[in-house]
């Protein structure tokens, strides 16, 4: 029961939510900010972008280990990203100017003790991620390698 409470309390709360964004360029160089955040500066986009993804798988895996009532005591991603800059630099468009693949390496320390219930949700988290499916939509193939420590 109180799981379902939140779960609809999360659905009404947040069922369409607008983000905003801000980005400035001052001395040369870029920064941005998301809502009530202060300015950050960017110095490699592309980098950022992998960034954030870790960021929303994260958030993602924590929600709904939380809704099922798994302790995630830690969890680090480590992404990386193949990038063709051929399309970006007009030498040849038929490649995407999309990353190609990501790889997560994700290590996750959990008090769970049923694995299959721990790994079932880890990917209900990672399949959930609003970054993922974004990138997923845009052709970039999703690796991740998960461990469980």
């Amino acid at each position: 029961m109180k799981i379902k409470s939140l779960q609809r309390v999360f659905s009404r709360k947040f069922s369409q939510k607008v983000y905003h964004s801000e980005t400035k360029i001052e001395s040369g160089n870029v920064y941005y900010k998301s809502d009530n955040e202060e300015y950050k500066l960017v110095k490699e986009p592309l980098s950022s972008l992998l960034g954030i993804l870790g960021c929303c798988e994260t958030k993602s895996i924590q929600f709904f280990a939380k809704s099922n009532n798994i302790d995630i005591i830690d969890i680090k991603i480590n992404l990386e990203g193949s990038f063709d800059y051929s399309n970006f630099l007009g030498k040849d468009t038929t490649i995407p100017n999309t990353y190609k693949t990501i790889k997560a390496y994700i290590n996750i320390k959990s008090s769970e003790k049923d694995l299959k219930k721990l790994d079932m949700i880890v990917n209900k988290g990672l399949e959930k991620c609003p970054v993922a499916s974004t990138l997923k939509l845009a052709g970039v193939d999703i690796n991740h390698n998960i461990n469980y420590i």
